[in-house]
C-alpha cells in the first residue's frame, strides 16, 4: 500500500496584493501526477486546505476539481481534516457526496465516517474519529485516527466528559489512548492524521530561529510522548516546513512557499510505503510549482533597478537603503521593473525613535500630512494625492 501526505494548501491564498490561485493550480498539478505516476492507494490531506473561512469561488473549484482528480475515480481513497484556517462546517459539506469517489472529509472533531464500500476498498470499522479499511484481495488494515484542529475550548465543548483532565495536552493523550485501546492492535499499520502543533521542546519556529510561540485557546504544543506507541506514523499539517518533530510526526510542508519566512526552503510530498508485513518507510518527492520568494538588499537605485530587471521570476522583498525618502517617481520606476515586487526603503541613519516620533502640530496641515504620509508610506507625496487631499480639505471648510 503507498500512502501521500499533503497539507496546508491554504487555496486562496495571496501574497500581498498578488493571488497565488494559478501557482497553486500548477502545484497542485504535480501532486496529482505522483498520485497517478506512484499509484498511490491512500492520500491523506492535513488540514489548511482553504487561507480563509469564507474562501472564493476560485479556490473551493480548485479544492473540489483536485480532490476528484486526486481519488482516480475511486482507485485511490482520500482523507481530508480541517485546519485552522478552515471551517469545520465548510470541509464537511460535500460529505454525502465524496463517499462515492472515496474521498472523505473530517471537518469537525470526533466525527463518523460513513462510508461507501467500491471496488478496490473495503470498509471494516468505523467510529467517531476513526475509520479502518483494507484494499480489496489483501490482508493488511490502515487504521486513521482522524483529528481535525481543535482548540482546548472547542475541545471541552465536543468531549463532554473530560476525566477530569484540565489541559489540552492531557485530553488529547488520553483522547488517542481510548481510541488506540478500544480498535488498535500491532497488525496492520496505525495512523494519525491531524492539523495541530508538536514539539520537543516549547519553542516553535518557522525560519532559522526558534521563537517562543503565543498559545491562544490552549492550544500548546503537544509532545512527542502524547501520541500512543501503537501509531506508526502522525501525518500532520501546520507548519509550513516539511520536518518531523521525534521519529514519527512529521510536517509535509506547504506546496508553495507562502511568506517570507519560507524563502530557500524546499517543498515536499511524504511517502509511505507499506509492506505486507506491515514495515512502514517514508520519502520525500520535492514540487517545483510556484515563483521563489527572495530578499535582496541594495544602496543604490541603479543596482536594484538592473537586479530586479535580470530577475523576473520571482516574488522580491526589495530592501532599499538610501541617503533621502525614496521618491515617488522612483518608486514606480522600480515596481515597472519587476511586477511581483515590495518595496522596503529605509534612510541612512534614521531610527525607530526618529520613525515614531511625534508630529510638530504647529506646522500648517498641508505640511503636517505630507510628513504623515511619508512617515507611513516611506516615499514622498505626489502631486495627485496633494490635490486630493485639498480637495477634501476644501469641502470640509464649505461645510
Amino acid at each position: 500500500m503507498k500512502i501521500l501526505h499533503t497539507a496546508d494548501w491554504h487555496l486562496g491564498k495571496k501574497l500581498w496584493k498578488f493571488s497565488r490561485i494559478e501557482e497553486q493550480v500548477v502545484v497542485l498539478d504535480e501532486i496529482v501526477s505522483f498520485v497517478e505516476n506512484e499509484n498511490i492507494d491512500i492520500v491523506l490531506v492535513a488540514g489548511d486546505c482553504f487561507d480563509q473561512i469564507n474562501p472564493s469561488t476560485e479556490a473551493i473549484k480548485l479544492f473540489y476539481e483536485t480532490l476528484f482528480r486526486l481519488s482516480r475515480n475511486g482507485r485511490t481513497c482520500v482523507f481530508v481534516v480541517s485546519g485552522n484556517h478552515d471551517s469545520p462546517e465548510r470541509i464537511d459539506a460535500p460529505s454525502p457526496l465524496g463517499g462515492y469517489n472515496q474521498i472523505y472529509f473530517t471537518g469537525e472533531f470526533n466525527k463518523k465516517i460513513d462510508y461507501i464500500d467500491n471496488d478496490f476498498f473495503t470498509f471494516t470499522k468505523s467510529e467517531s474519529g476513526f475509520v479502518e479499511l483494507v484494499r480489496k484481495n489483501e490482508n493488511l488494515p490502515l487504521r486513521l485516527l482522524l483529528t481535525p484542529y481543535v482548540n482546548e475550548l472547542r475541545l471541552k465543548q465536543e468531549i463532554k466528559q473530560s476525566h477530569g483532565l484540565n489541559h489540552f495536552t492531557e485530553i488529547m493523550t488520553k483522547y488517542w489512548a481510548d481510541l488506540v485501546d478500544r480498535n488498535v492492535d500491532s497488525d496492520g499499520i496505525n495512523l494519525i492524521v491531524t492539523h495541530l502543533l508538536f514539539s520537543e521542546t516549547d519553542f516553535i519556529g518557522e525560519s532559522g530561529e526558534e521563537k517562543p510561540i503565543i498559545y491562544s485557546g490552549g492550544t500548546e504544543p503537544l509532545k512527542p510522548e502524547c501520541i500512543p506507541s501503537l501509531v506508526d506514523y502522525v501525518a500532520t499539517g501546520h507548519l509550513h516546513r516539511c520536518h518531523s518533530v521525534g521519529e514519527k510526526i512529521w510536517y509535509s510542508g506547504s506546496p508553495l512557499a507562502y511568506s517570507f519566512s519560507e524563502v530557500n526552503q524546499e517543498k515536499f510530498v511524504i511517502i509511505l510505503d507499506t509492506e505486507g508485513n506491515g514495515t512502514l518507510s517514508r520519502r520525500k518527492l520535492p514540487l517545483f510549482g510556484g515563483y521563489p520568494l527572495k530578499k535582496k538588499t541594495f544602496s543604490s537605485l541603479d543596482g536594484a533597478l538592473q537586479w530586479l530587471k535580470d530577475n523576473q521570476e520571482c516574488y522580491v522583498e526589495l530592501h532599499l537603503i538610501l541617503n533621502a525618502f525614496l521618491s515617488y517617481a522612483d518608486q514606480q520606476l522600480l515596481l515597472g521593473a519587476h511586477s511581483r515586487c515590495l518595496i522596503v526603503p529605509e534612510v541612512v541613519g534614521q531610527t525607530k525613535e526618529d520613525r515614531n516620533q511625534g508630529p510638530d502640530l504647529t506646522l500648517p496641515i498641508d505640511e503636517l500630512f505630507k510628513s504623515y504620509f511619508q512617515s507611513i508610506k516611506n516615499i514622498e507625496v505626489n502631486d495627485d494625492v496633494m490635490d486630493m487631499f485639498n480637495e477634501v480639505l476644501a469641502t470640509k471648510d464649505d461645510t
